[in-house]
């Protein structure tokens, strides 16, 4: 039993490994499914495949490995199981000879034997699984052990009434890179339709972020009517801002799910009325279902 253990601590490292080249594996695949689009615009089929078939075979080289390491475990356990078999079988044959051991008792220690030996394989069993249990939850372990950087200091709430939203003297940086905005001031009041304008990494992106507190600011306060946004909860403020992303993305839910998905108690005429705002009405009209 103490070699078993050893033998799949030995292998240990081996799963870990498995798992995540397993990851790199999924990643790939992924990156290559959900590109597809711009794998076609950049002619870049090729270069897609060379990646994959790389992150592939250093999969299967580890995969061999941990496979060779569990046929070595598998063939220790049964050699200690044959020379334990045959050491019983000498023992019984020498005091059979003296007299000392009678038919009856060889058997029952046979039996026995044969009991422990099948104790040891289910713990034997135990071993394996719970170390290849060790092995896949390490990197979501990892993963849920990281701290969310955003927190929620109180529990109040966002009450909205006019919805106006001001930026007081905002200081931001990502991480250690150079501040995209320094002591940056503005305000929109109710019912303004503003447009950002300006080059590429210019920070119109981030303004968003910073609103809807997907990052906390260095300096400055950003506030709705009047009320500091990193002092409210983070659910109750991005429920009371919509937003159209550039990029359309939908659940694999029905239309009306889809539509409805950001107030879910919608009514049909409030769903329908969402659906022609979006000049999706008519076409949704023609299919099928």
């Amino acid at each position: 039993m103490i070699v078993q253990y050893y033998l799949y601590k030995w292998n240990y490292d081996y799963e870990v490994l498995s798992n995540i080249r397993d990851s790199k594996v999924s990643g790939a695949l992924s990156d290559a499914i959900t590109n597809n689009f711009n794998i076609k615009i950049f002619a870049s089929a090729e270069r897609e495949y060379n990646i994959l078939e790389d992150v592939v075979e250093k999969r299967r080289k580890i995969t061999r490995t941990k496979w060779f390491r569990a046929m070595v475990i598998w063939t220790s356990t049964s050699l200690l199981t044959v020379v334990l078999e045959m050491s019983m079988f000498f023992f019984a044959i020498q005091f059979r000879k003296e007299g000392v051991l009678s038919i009856g008792v060889f058997v029952l220690l046979q039996i026995y034997l044969f009991r422990t030996l099948d104790q040891m394989w289910s713990i034997g069993n135990i071993f394996r699984n719970l170390y290849q249990s060790f092995s896949q939850s390490a990197e979501m372990l990892e993963i849920l052990d990281e701290k969310h950087e955003i927190q929620d200091t109180r529990d109040d709430v966002l009450k909205i009434q006019q919805g106006n939203i001001a930026f007081n003297d905002v200081t931001f940086r990502y991480e250690e890179n150079d501040n995209v905005f320094d002591n940056l001031s503005f305000k929109i009041k109710t019912g303004e339709k503003i447009a950002l304008v300006g080059e590429s990494g210019s920070g119109k992106t981030t303004v968003v972020k910073l609103l809807f507190r997907f990052f906390d600011i260095q300096r400055g306060s950003i506030t709705i009517d009047g009320q500091d946004i990193s002092q409210v909860t983070q659910d109750s403020l991005r429920e009371s801002i919509s937003m159209v992303p550039q990029d359309p993305i939908l659940f694999h839910r029905t239309l009306r799910e889809n539509i409805a998905y950001g107030k879910p108690d919608a009514t049909e005429e409030e769903i329908i009325a969402a659906s022609k705002m979006a000049r999706c009405h008519d076409f949704i009209l023609r299919f099928p279902k």
